[in-house]
């Protein structure tokens, strides 16, 4: 069974996933061998045939072929070899796409880096073997903030992840509402002036102990859930300040159960209203509703017994069972695994206390700095275990915020390429898989980026030695407002001298690639993805070392670093700043020099 000579077979009525992982087949197929497979319908397709059957065709019905689908799930997915037919077949709408890029890996030596660097090995292996294999991630949602994922669904679905906030390749979404929206549902603007008790009295939250409230969310909440009947999670998360309800009663209340006991008693009410309009309504839909714990309700309303169990402060606050929690450890160090007693205490109990109120807990987690994106972001040592940690606690969703904007981070097509394989196996090797990354995306000058990227994780794990612990106790995570002083962000520990080391390291490996005797177009574009790693080093220099400039050279300097970000699109450089704003402040600041 030659795979150039077999022909595709879909259901008579394809769906939209079928369809999709039919075109992707043709499409690696032709990439590899240069031959277009030919695609039919299952008309009574006879099974003494060569072809390569794509999900719930006949073929497969008829062919005595177990396949459990709920274990399999809607990712999962079972690829089997019997007689002449080959069949890839899905858990779910993604596993059939799935199963064919697992089909093609173990075939071809299929490798998706990014949506400009695929790899098939050679020579190929185009005589089909005999397959019969299961494979079901780790973990079960899976979502890359990263740029490449973020912003391209196809790209996205090649990650085998969604895109964004759970949107589907087909356009549909899990999530009917996201992130902070207390105020989408009930605009300060709209019920200010007749309800300001529904407020906080600074007005930046809800107040979530005022019961007549409730019911005009649970209301709007149900409004919501009708605007978007193939939605499966709701999630009604308080707005993004670190601020929380100072009335009295809230006050009195934070005394007993705390402010996380504050919100689960309103989500619960909320939860309960819904599950009661469902059950009228649209028995059928799965319909979860869900709170953040974050910022100040992310400790759980737990204590912990004599035991060292942890137990409800009150059973009010324990989740209804359509509640999820979406916990967000905004405050942990990054640069160790996220349950680290020490470094992570708070995050450490975020964890454990949520999860023994309920199992049905998401995880919202950080892979960049947003006051200095171009950074470098010292998680690659932690990644392993930490995405053991997560697989442990079985999280039914995993969101691990990078940045929209290019070059969101140092090394983030790298990232969004471990992240991924991470969350399909939890025991995929990080260190094997930045070599092979490297190798394949950076090619002749895959050397001098792995000393690069190995540079500065040893760098950093020296320089975190020799600062205090209160310098350090934001290391690598989000600087929120008046943090800006710690260690990693100051021109001590950016020395002058390391930024020129690395600058020299991506000099080589440029050099490295015009070496190579590519064509034009091809050694722009691999020389333009070291250029986007130019921009840490820009960052740093530009950020503490404009006094090793005259101003006509630093001005030089910014320019040609400005050219370069507008030239590749690159947006965000800090949070909450256009780049023309952090430019003219470094600008500024030169003229301020002595």
């Amino acid at each position: 069974m030659n795979i150039t000579k077999m022909k595709v077979v879909l259901p008579c009525e394809p769906d939209f996933y079928e369809n999709y992982a039919a075109e992707e087949l043709k499409l690696r197929v032709k990439e590899c061998t240069g031959v277009e497979l030919n695609c039919v319908y299952d008309n009574g397709f006879s099974a003494d045939e060569q072809v390569i059957s794509i999900g719930r065709t006949e073929l497969f019905k008829r062919s005595g072929i177990s396949a459990k689908f709920s274990e399999l799930g809607r990712d999962g997915y079972k690829v089997v070899k019997k007689d002449n037919v080959l069949y890839l077949i899905g858990g779910g709408s993604y596993g059939t796409v799935y199963a064919v890029y697992g089909f093609l890996e173990k075939q071809l030596g299929y490798k998706y880096y990014a949506d400009d660097e695929v790899y098939f090995a050679t020579p190929k292996n185009l005589e089909i073997g005999e397959y019969n294999f299961t494979d079901i991630p780790d973990i079960e949602n899976r979502t890359g903030g990263f740029y490449f994922s973020r912003v391209n669904d196809d790209c996205a679905i090649r990650m085998r992840t969604f895109t964004y906030f759970g949107t589907m390749r087909d356009g549909e979404e899990f999530f009917g509402s996201w992130a902070h929206n207390h105020f989408a549902y009930l605009p300060v603007g709209t019920y200010r002036s007749n309800h300001p008790d529904w407020y906080s009295p600074e007005f930046t939250q809800l107040c979530l102990s005022n019961e007549e409230m409730w019911e005009e969310f649970a209301k709007r909440v149900i409004e919501k859930i009708i605007e978007r009947p193939k939605a499966e999670y709701f999630l009604l998360g308080q707005e993004d300040r670190p601020t929380f309800c100072g009335c009295k009663k809230c006050l009195e209340l934070a005394e007993t159960i705390g402010k996380s006991g504050i919100m689960m008693r309103f989500i619960n009410y909320v939860a309960r209203k819904v599950k009661a309009w469902q059950k009228d309504n649209c028995p059928e839909r799965n319909i979860y509703v869900g709170t953040f714990a974050y910022q100040k309700t992310q400790d759980p309303p737990v204590v912990v017994d004599e035991n060292g169990n942890y137990k409800p402060v009150d059973p009010s606050v324990v989740p209804e069972d359509n509640v999820f929690i979406m916990l967000a450890p905004i405050s942990a160090d990054n640069s160790v695994v996220v349950d680290d007693e020490t470094h992570n205490g708070k995050a450490k109990k975020t964890l454990e206390g949520w999860n023994a109120l309920t199992k049905k807990c998401i995880l919202w987690i950080y892979c960049s700095n947003f006051d200095r994106k171009f950074g470098f972001f010292d998680n690659f040592h932690v990644l392993s275990e930490n995405y053991k940690i997560f697989r442990r606690y079985n999280f039914r969703w995993l969101y691990y915020e990078n940045n929209s904007g290019r070059c969101g981070t140092a090394f983030q097509a790298l990232l969004c390429y471990l992240h991924s394989n991470l969350a399909w196996n939890v025991n995929f090797d990080v260190e094997n898989g930045i070599d092979d990354f490297m190798h394949h995306y950076y090619k002749e000058a895959a050397p001098f980026m792995r000393k690069y990227l190995n540079s500065f994780d040893a760098y950093y794990k020296k320089r975190k030695a020799e600062f205090s612990e209160r310098d350090n106790r934001y290391y690598g995570t989000y600087l929120w407002d008046g943090q800006e002083q710690t260690s990693v962000m100051s021109k001590e520990f950016h020395t002058y001298e390391f930024l020129t080391d690395m600058y020299s390291l991506l000099d080589q490996a440029e050099k490295a690639i015009k070496n190579a005797g590519y064509d034009e177009k091809n050694t722009n574009k691999l020389i333009d993805r070291i250029k986007l790693e130019r921009f840490t080093v820009y960052f740093f220099v530009a950020e503490f070392h404009s006094d090793k400039f005259s101003k006509n050279e630093y001005n030089d300097f910014l320019n040609e670093f400005k050219d370069e970000c507008d030239r590749l699109e690159v947006l965000g450089i800090k949070r909450r700043k256009t780049n023309e704003q952090v430019f003219d402040e470094w600008r500024s600041k030169k003229q301020l020099e002595k």
